[in-house]
């Protein structure tokens, strides 16, 4: 006989089912037309290994002899979701649960819950519970949490849109007469709102108004009924909805308790491990924030001991930061102190004479070793940086030179160094506002220390120290050296004054302190235009017909007129002062120097400053100066008109 071959073989499968009226205790075998392969059988050292059979003896063998009301009154203590999921185990049971003679079940599981409405009467008991408590689209299956309580249904979003058994709420199907007795179904996502209308109940209700429209009392009946029908199920959602919210903020707090509970539970066995005080010192909202420690499941000894290692890391993690951070924040304090009492130093100091910015002075070595150095538990005072204060005329000359040595670096673009800063031909642009500015102004220039950058991902400690007295950042030159300025004052030097420009120097020229005269800005009209040397140069550079200096500026050399342009000079100038004393709003933020006591302000703060701390009541110009990088130290030029040289 010809063999028949395994795969054409009627492979059965024994599936095992319990017979609630059978009087056998073991399950029979159920054939399945199904073709299956035959599972491997697993091998041991002794051959074959043969499974063992499940023991089946005890799966409800008994309810078969326990009388009905008994069955009843047992599954009265379950919730109607209970009865709902017993219903889909077998056969036997949902035809158990779902008969008639179930009813009072149902109805006392739903008197277990508090709050539940009572069931609509066009569901079923089994399609109630699935209704309330079903976390699935009906449709897809897929997780909707919402149901749409006036159409009975729990759909996802992109079923209740798509649902042939929805109709949009601006449908033209929907008629102006009855529409206000359609209840309309919303769904919020959280960024929109979507409106519907239920097919069915459409269809329903336009069929009844089309049969009534014609008559009047039967209409008005009918608009009675509609509206009462409207109003129950609008009161049968907001019932739902109210209990929905009520079981859902109940869940939450009941989680939330379990999450607190299980917190409690593992900080109590770390500081019975020791972590006591770190505990008291951590932010609580670093231990919520870990994924093991923030569960809704109560802490277990199995569950302990499966979590504790990594716990135990965490709280090391968590030490390792805070200590860091402690560390950080203490030198950012001291580091504010320093920066406080570094300024009250610079007070003291003649304004005229260039210093460290505030950071330059803090990532000093004598005053970073202080804030550095000093263990954190020790509190640093004013008398603490004494001693740096005492050395700090000696890093002053260092950073000079320093400073020096990086400005030669761009001197090298007229081939010079820093031996020729002192000249007067040494003169620089800063890119950043565009002014021309001199040696040693540029070691007091703005835009050589204001900025907010910072190395980024960093937190060693200079990184700290210098975040702490943003915007200001450590000196460099953030200027360029100008080589078309450079001619014009070597032309200036050399053709109109007649000197050497590769030996003068700026306090010559400051001492000489020359006067000059335009020519082509003079006429019989305006006067004459009388400027100083820097001025002169400056004129020169932002005149665009001014090339040839030598042609341009005349030095002036009558007594008379050196007399005459003085006084017009230092009236321009006082006036010049005494009215930015009078600005206000942000034109009045300019920095001035006191006369009397050396001290910085601003325009603002000068007359309370002179009339509080020196007893003068009406300033004068000889009272204040300006700040050694504000550009109104070049003397402006004037204008002098052609009647006070007859």
């Amino acid at each position: 006989m010809k063999s028949v071959r395994r795969s054409t073989r009627n492979v059965t499968r024994k599936s095992y089912a319990i017979d609630l009226d059978s009087d056998d205790d073991d399950a029979r075998d159920v054939p399945l037309d199904l073709p299956l392969k035959r599972p491997a059988t697993a091998s041991g050292p002794n051959g074959p290994v043969v499974k063992k059979r499940r023991n089946l003896r005890g799966f409800l063998r008994m309810m078969k002899d326990v009388p009905l009301d008994v069955v009843y009154e047992v599954f009265g203590h379950l919730d109607p979701l209970d009865l709902l999921q017993l219903s889909r185990t077998s056969k036997q049971l949902r035809h158990l649960l779902l008969q008639d003679s179930a009813r009072s079940v149902w109805k006392t599981a739903r008197s277990n819950v508090d709050g539940l409405p009572d069931i609509p009467p066009d569901l079923n008991e089994a399609q109630y519970a699935q209704l309330l408590f079903g976390t699935y689209c009906q449709s897809c299956l897929k997780p909707a949490r919402r149901a749409q309580w006036e159409t009975r249904t729990r759909l996802c979003k992109k079923c209740f849109l798509t649902s042939p058994d929805f109709i949009d709420w601006m449908s033209p199907q929907i008629d102006s007469p009855w529409r206000l007795y359609n209840p309309l179904v919303s769904m919020d996502d959280g960024r929109a709102m979507y409106f519907r209308y239920h097919r069915l109940y459409t269809q329903k209700l336009k069929q009844s108004y089309g049969n009534v429209k014609d008559d009047s009392e039967q209409l008005q009946k009918w608009r009675e009924n509609a509206k009462m029908a409207y109003k129950n199920i609008k009161e049968h959602a907001e019932k739902c909805e109210s209990w929905y919210q009520s079981r859902v903020e109940r869940r939450g707090k009941e989680l939330l308790a379990i999450r607190f509970k299980r917190l409690k539970d593992i900080s109590d066995r770390l500081r019975t491990l020791g972590w006591a005080e770190e505990i008291e010192k951590t932010d609580p909202a670093a231990l919520l924030s870990h994924k093991l420690i923030w569960q809704p499941r109560p802490l277990t000894d199995r569950i302990w001991a499966g979590i504790e290692m990594a716990i135990v890391t965490y709280m090391e993690e968590l030490k390792a930061s805070r200590l860091l951070a402690e560390r950080l924040r203490t030198l950012g304090t001291r580091s504010k102190l320093f920066t406080r009492l570094y300024k009250a130093f610079l007070a003291t100091q003649p304004s005229s004479t260039p210093y460290p910015s505030p950071v330059d002075a803090l990532i000093s070595p004598p005053v970073k070793t202080i804030i550095v150095g000093t263990p954190i538990t020790q509190e640093l005072t004013e008398a603490s940086f004494s001693d740096a204060f005492a050395r700090f005329s000696d890093y002053s000359k260092q950073w000079k030179e320093t400073a020096d040595t990086e400005i030669g670096l761009l001197m090298k673009e007229v081939n010079q160094d820093k031996s020729h800063l002192h000249l007067a031909t040494t003169t620089f642009l800063c890119r950043s506002c565009k002014k021309y500015i001199s040696y040693p102004r540029i070691l007091s220039h703005s835009c050589t220390t204001v900025g907010w950058l910072v190395p980024n991902g960093l937190d060693d400690d200079e990184t700290v120290m210098r975040r702490s007295v943003l915007p200001i950042l450590p000196w460099s030159t953030r200027a360029d050296m100008v080589p078309s300025q450079w001619r014009n004052t070597c032309q200036l030097i050399e053709l109109v004054c007649n000197l050497d420009p590769s030996i003068t120097t700026t306090q010559d020229m400051n001492s000489w302190d020359p006067v000059f005269t335009c020519i082509p800005c003079s006429n019989d009209w305006d006067g004459r235009l009388l400027m100083r040397w820097e001025q002169a140069i400056l004129h020169t550079i932002h005149t665009d017909t001014h090339e040839s200096i030598d042609v341009v500026l005349k030095l002036v050399t009558n007594e008379q007129e050196l007399r005459l342009f003085e006084v017009l000079e230092s009236n321009a100038a006082s006036e010049r002062k005494l009215g930015v004393l009078q600005q206000e709003g942000i034109l009045s933020i300019v920095r001035l120097r006191c006369n009397h006591c050396d001290l910085m302000f601003i325009s603002r703060e000068m007359t309370d400053h002179l009339r509080n701390d020196h007893s003068v009541l009406v300033p004068s110009p000889s009272d204040f100066n300006w700040h050694l990088d504000d550009n109104r130290l070049i003397r402006s030029a004037v204008r002098v008109p052609n009647a006070y040289f007859v």
